[in-house]
């Protein structure tokens, strides 16, 4: 690969080299950072920031690089090696670099090119790629279910370890799947959509929700997109989250789309967490298309609580706040937000209390 730049680069003093090297390309430094051990650290001591970095890991694993000015750098990388499972030698990287096009919105430059770095795996060029613009973390890891089998994902998980993760957003996943990418890594959140129903137990959600988490999205799937996309699923199937989940969750921070809970339900809940039994979560929030999902009178029944603010349905912002004492514990404050047309949502966070 350093074939790619003239040998007279390398003749250049220092100085005069750092200059040439801050007017590159992103695209063009990261081809340079690969030629040797010595323009690795040229690349680095320039401190070069990019906005953003994501794994894809569908039919093969991706490396996306979102930069300034809306560029972007993927890097899918491969091997042409009879022994495909074998990670540590995915030498190829099918790289294409996007950059928008100044009067088009949508209109992009794109290039493309193959690159093939000799003893490189996947670790590699995931490493590589983080060291070079002083990344500490992986922002986000899409894994897509319905393509890799469970030992894909191990080998994947086992490639990964140790790397810190802010978000992981599992599609079709099952239970198997997100141990197996997870517990090698320091994950900080996590997104579900949408399990794969053929091997998905009920008691899976639980499982999952009973793991230390900090913070847990669990995202209700667009069907309507997907029968688009001409992937069709059973809505039947999508695994709601269910007062038994709840109540095992593990997570400090759950976030629910399209809750199926009812009212009844949140009272019970909301009571085990006034009476300390609910003792890592500190926020909770659900939402719902159904107009009539939940009705204050019955979650809060039986329930001390002091009223702190309440707008008029209707009316612009309108929203019931209440305030709920706990003993020798933060208080926790509900706010509810009526159905506006598209969905309600109610809150209950412990940190303000």
């Amino acid at each position: 690969m350093a074939t790619r730049f003239p040998l007279l680069l390398f003749c250049l003093p220092e100085k005069n080299l750092r200059i040439v090297l801050e007017q590159m390309r992103f695209l063009d430094l990261l081809a340079f950072s690969l030629c040797s051990k010595i323009t690795k650290a040229h690349t680095t001591q320039l401190k070069r920031n990019i906005k953003y970095i994501a794994l894809d890991a569908s039919s093969g694993v991706s490396i996306r690089l979102q930069l300034p000015d809306r560029e972007q750098i993927n890097l899918d990388v491969k091997t042409d090696r009879f022994d495909r499972c074998n990670l540590n030698f995915w030498e190829i990287a099918n790289v294409t670099y996007r950059q928008p096009t100044r009067g088009y919105q949508q209109a992009r430059y794109e290039q493309e090119f193959c690159w093939k770095k000799n003893g490189f795996g996947l670790r590699d060029w995931i490493d590589h790629t983080m060291e070079i613009f002083n990344l500490p973390v992986i922002d986000q890891f899409y894994l897509s279910g319905t393509v890799l089998s469970l030992a894909d994902t191990r080998q994947i998980g086992e490639a990964l370890n140790g790397l810190k993760v802010t978000s992981m957003d599992f599609w079709c996943y099952t239970e198997d799947r997100v141990y197996n990418i997870r517990r090698n890594l320091e994950t900080v959140g996590l997104i579900f959509a949408h399990p794969d129903s053929e091997h998905f137990s009920k008691l899976s959600t639980q499982k999952i929700l009973s793991e230390n988490q900090t913070s847990v999205l669990h995202r209700s799937p667009d069907f309507a997109l997907m029968a688009e996309m001409r992937y069709f699923v059973d809505e039947a199937s999508y695994a709601c989250i269910t007062l038994n989940d709840l109540l095992v969750s593990n997570c400090t921070k759950l976030i629910i789309t399209d809750s199926t809970l009812k009212s009844e339900e949140l009272n019970i809940f909301l009571k085990h967490w006034i009476n300390g039994s609910i003792q890592t979560c500190e926020f909770l929030k659900l939402e719902t298309s159904v107009r009539t999902q939940w009705n204050m009178e019955t979650v809060l029944k039986g329930v001390a609580h002091k009223t702190a603010s309440k707008v008029k349905d209707g009316a612009p912002g309108a929203r019931d706040m209440f305030i709920i004492p706990r003993i020798d514990l933060p208080n926790l404050s509900l706010t509810y937000i009526p159905y506006d047309g598209r969905y309600s949502v109610l809150t209950i966070d412990a940190r303000c209390g």
